[in-house]
This record gives C-alpha cells, structure tokens and sequence, in this order.
C-alpha cells in the first residue's frame, strides 16, 4: 500500500469551552504522531513514536487549532469557572 503525506490535509478545528469564565491565553499542546499512518513502537524501537510538547497560544473560551494528519492531540488549557 502506498501513502503520500503530501496530501493529507491538516484540519482547522473550531474549540468552544462551555462553562468557562476566565481562559488563560495560553496553554500547553502535546501530540502524538508519525507520518507513517502503520507506525508502531517495538521491542527494537520503542520510542519510535513518542508524545511531543509545545507551548499553545492563542486560547480563549473560543479559538481554532490546527491539527497534525494522523495525530492524537492533548490541549491543556488554564481555565476556571468563576
């Protein structure tokens, strides 16, 4: 089977936190990904796919974020609801 990653397109989704008063303007992103749909991690490579981190910004109790193809994404947002 053949995959180009050239043309998975990286979606933008919309985030909306109901209930939240106050949101910090930034936050923190940690993904999971490869470029390799049918990666996997083994017992010779186990780390070959491995949870990255990175300062998020641009948050509020609506904004968007663009996701990577093939991602499993964790955004950690400051928020309160008072």
């Amino acid at each position: 089977m053949a995959f180009d990653a050239a043309s998975v397109l990286m979606p933008e989704e919309q985030i909306q936190l109901d209930g939240a008063v106050k949101v910090e303007a930034s936050g923190r992103h940690i993904m999971i990904r490869s470029d390799d749909p049918y990666a996997e991690n083994s017992l010779d490579n186990p780390r070959r796919i491995v949870p990255q981190e990175q300062p998020f910004s641009g948050c509020g109790a609506r904004f968007s974020v663009t996701l990577a193809p093939y991602s499993v994404n964790v955004l950690r947002i400051p928020a309160s609801d008072k």
